[in-house]
């Protein structure tokens, strides 16, 4: 084909002919062309990867700066409709143009020299792409992964990047024998190098915190925990396909930043599939660790520095200094006996402050008064129970044979004795089967949230599995946000007791925040009918109904949770804004003055405070708001920004409005209105230019309002360039046909126009 149209690749262009039909059909796969899509494709070279998307996407925009590729591909596709083939610098070119009524896709082989450029002119129109496939050099993708953890300067646009990367032969080792590709290519290798990009790209697209994955970067902290199963065994997103073998270690960490622990515990995988494993958490290092979906998975050092161990999880293990066995011996124990057991109970202990006790003292000391603890235990130990250690700081004892009132009866005589004669303090945390509809399996995980309960109740508490406990945990999941877990939980909580009101509450709010309104209200009148005056039940319930729009009924809500209390910030909040929406704005205003007049105020109030007396025409004393605002939060963007349209509309005071308004959008870049603000500051004061340039941003932020277009054409008649003005003018007019500044203006430009 080369040599058909006599084409040789230009060093100086950076260019290299995609070829390989298996590779062509990868990249296809990878950029899922749909019927109705427009894709475009920069660098088309030989229109090969051209072709195979026309066949699938309803366009395909081939941009080449290449004339004699421009021209063989003209021919190419000459009489092929859907194939639109531009000769520019893709430098030059206007993405938005090939919108189709919707987001475009990019694909390419992007030359080392001109990467950074390309990715950044992508980025400029970054509101016009849903997703790019990008080729680049090894150098690239090294200065990406070296750069992504860095603070972002202000020069790049505010938008979240996805990369997902490979290397040969790094990434290769099991493929080593196999020889390395030629001049030519190795098509069957690079479309395994295809398949390891997008296995990383997924695992970046998913994470919450790392936008950059290597393939490499799966294994070692790409795991997460799937799914919990009874005994804490548990299925993980790692297979075969990224490396995972059977006996590898991984250190099991938090998910999520509001759980209080960090280091779990540490995971051993024993049934690796293709795409998943199943393992079994065979440590743990606080008893109050509950593993969770979405845990996270670190390969163990001890992993990468020896081979894995196939018998790691058969071995005896016994703790050292109880002799007793360790968290993994005894939940294998727990399984076993729990199947045989008709009846029976499970202690959890938990020496309150065991940490800073430990750091404070050393690991010596520590162990000394826990082995102390454990024999003073040991004193009213029933003969037939089982006693384990349940990480760095606690026990568990399994008690065939016991209830609730015999368990609860033990860990008081416990709680006794440890008071008087320990050095610390201790918490209990226990479950029973039988319980409700719960399963054998689940009293481990029973007993874990009933320790969590006790922590909340403070050291040296006892407390015992039960709506409680399951209200607690569910509002973790909550805070995850985790809602199906956490209506799973409250569902279960109301098993236990259906009059908890606390868990309606709770499952009322879940069910908001699913948009599942309709089956929120009903949860909050189930309230009303075991306790009519409930604030939050009142206050929640509000809140569903202005969600969905009915903010009549939403503000009686409101009334009624401030007759039950009138000094709680959060319902004369609420009160004030949808009394606000419905334009009772002296209510409003009082609403906000009684909140902003509270001691746990929020500083949101007084930004509030501020629009309503704009409302009412107290101009002065909307300013005292907004410098409020401002005041308590300094970067509080939109009081920020308003306070500089007050200052411009007083007529004086140009220069501090010129600075608001650059603080705002330097908050919020985004935000069309706020750069529309300082455009008009900067007209004020005579920066035409860099005015003219805040208001096409504003515009191409979506800003759509009649000022902005006829304030550019304002900007436009000053810079001497008529008809530019009139066509923003005529734009103003298409917003608001009845607009009287724009059609005078028009009138006048028009006049001055030649014809």
């Amino acid at each position: 084909m080369l040599d058909h149209y006599q084409v040789r690749p230009q060093k100086k262009l950076g260019q290299s002919f995609l070829k390989d039909v298996n590779i062509i059909r990868k990249i296809v796969e990878i950029v899922d062309p749909g019927s109705n899509q427009t894709i475009v494709e920069i660098g088309a070279g030989l229109g090969l990867l051209t072709e195979k998307l026309a066949e699938k996407a309803e366009k395909v925009v081939a941009i080449e700066i290449d004339p004699r590729l421009e021209k063989a591909l003209r021919m190419r596709f000459e009489g092929k409709e859907n194939v639109e083939v531009v000769g520019m610098d893709v430098l030059q070119y206007d993405f938005s143009s090939a919108c189709r009524g919707g987001k475009i896709k990019v694909v390419g082989n992007i030359p080392y020299h001109i990467s950074t450029p390309i990715l950044f002119r992508l980025l400029e129109f970054r509101r016009s792409i849903s997703a790019m496939t990008l080729m680049f050099q090894r150098e690239l993708a090294d200065r990406i992964i070296l750069e992504a953890g860095q603070k972002r300067g202000k020069e790049i646009p505010p938008v979240r990047l996805f990369f997902g990367l490979t290397s040969f032969p790094l990434d290769f080792t099991e493929e080593s024998k196999q020889a390395e590709p030629g001049e030519s290519g190795d098509g069957a290798l690079v479309e395994r190098i295809l398949d390891k990009a997008d296995l990383a790209l997924r695992q970046a697209a998913a994470d919450k915190d790392r936008p950059v994955f290597t393939f490499r970067d799966i294994l070692r902290h790409g795991g997460r925990i799937v799914q919990v199963l009874p005994y804490n065994r548990l299925i993980v997103n790692l297979g075969r396909l990224v490396g995972a073998r059977e006996g590898q270690a991984f250190i099991l960490s938090q998910a999520h930043q509001s759980e209080e622990i960090d280091y779990k515990g540490e995971v051993v995988l024993y049934d690796v599939r293709e795409d998943f494993a199943v393992g079994e958490l065979v440590d743990l290092r606080h008893s109050a660790a509950q593993v969770r979906p979405g845990d996270v998975l670190i390969l163990s050092r001890r992993t990468v520095e020896e081979p894995p161990r196939g018998d790691l999880l058969s071995q005896q293990s016994l703790d050292p200094l109880l002799g007793v066995p360790d968290y993994h011996g005894f939940t294998r124990l727990l399984s076993e006996r729990t199947e045989s057991e008709e009846r029976f109970a499970l202690i959890l202990v938990r020496v309150d402050g065991f940490d800073r006790f430990r750091t404070t003292m050393g690991h010596l000391e520590s162990d000394r008064q826990f082995k102390a603890l454990f024999d003073l235990l040991g004193q009213d130990l029933p003969v037939e129970a089982q006693v384990g250690r349940f990480g760095l700081e606690g026990l568990a004892v399994f008690c065939p044979g016991f209830d609730q009132t015999e368990a609860l009866k033990l860990a008081e005589v416990w709680r006794g004795k440890v008071v008087e004669r320990h050095t610390q303090t201790c918490s209990f945390g226990l479950a029973v089967f039988p319980c409700g509809s719960f399963a054998r399996a689940e009293v481990l995980t029973n007993a874990q949230k009933a320790l969590e309960h006790a922590k909340l109740l403070g050291p040296s508490s006892i407390a015992a599995f039960d709506s409680i406990s399951l209200n607690i945990s569910g509002d973790k999941l909550f805070e995850t946000g985790d809602l199906d877990g956490a209506v799973r939980e409250f569902k279960t909580a109301l098993e236990l007791n259906p009059a908890d009101v606390n868990v309606l509450n709770s499952l009322g709010v879940c069910y908001g925040y699913q948009q599942r309104l309709d089956l929120a209200l009903e949860t909050f009148d189930r309230i009303f009918e075991l306790d009519p005056e409930n604030l939050m039940a009142h206050f929640n319930r509000g809140f569903a109904l202005a969600r969905l729009g009915r903010n009549n009924e939403a503000l009686t809500s409101f009334r009624r949770a401030a007759g039950i209390d009138d000094r709680n910030f959060d319902v004369l909040f609420q009160l004030g804004r949808t009394a606000l929406d419905l334009d009772l704005v002296e209510e409003a205003l009082s609403s906000f003055q009684r909140a902003a007049a509270l001691d746990n105020r929020r500083p949101m109030v007084f930004r509030y405070l501020g629009q309503t007396l704009l409302r009412v025409g107290r101009l002065e004393e909307a300013v005292d708001a907004f410098k409020a605002a401002v005041r308590y939060d300094p970067e509080d963007a939109p009081s920020l920004s308003q306070l500089a349209v007050l200052f411009m509309d007083r007529g004086s005071d140009f220069e501090v409005a010129l600075s608001l308004g650059r603080q705002s959008v330097d908050l919020d870049p985004t935000n069309g209105l706020f750069r529309g603000r300082l455009a008009r500051a900067l007209t004020l004061l005579g920066h035409y230019k860099e005015a003219e340039l805040e208001y096409l941003k504003a515009v191409n932020m979506g800003v759509r309002s009649r000022e902005i277009h006829f304030d550019l054409g304002q900007i436009l008649i000053k810079q001497g360039r008529l008809e530019e003005a009139a066509d923003r003018f005529r734009q103003s007019l298409l917003v608001d046909p009845e607009y009287a500044p724009a059609l005078e203006a028009l009138a006048v430009v028009e006049k001055k126009s030649p014809a």
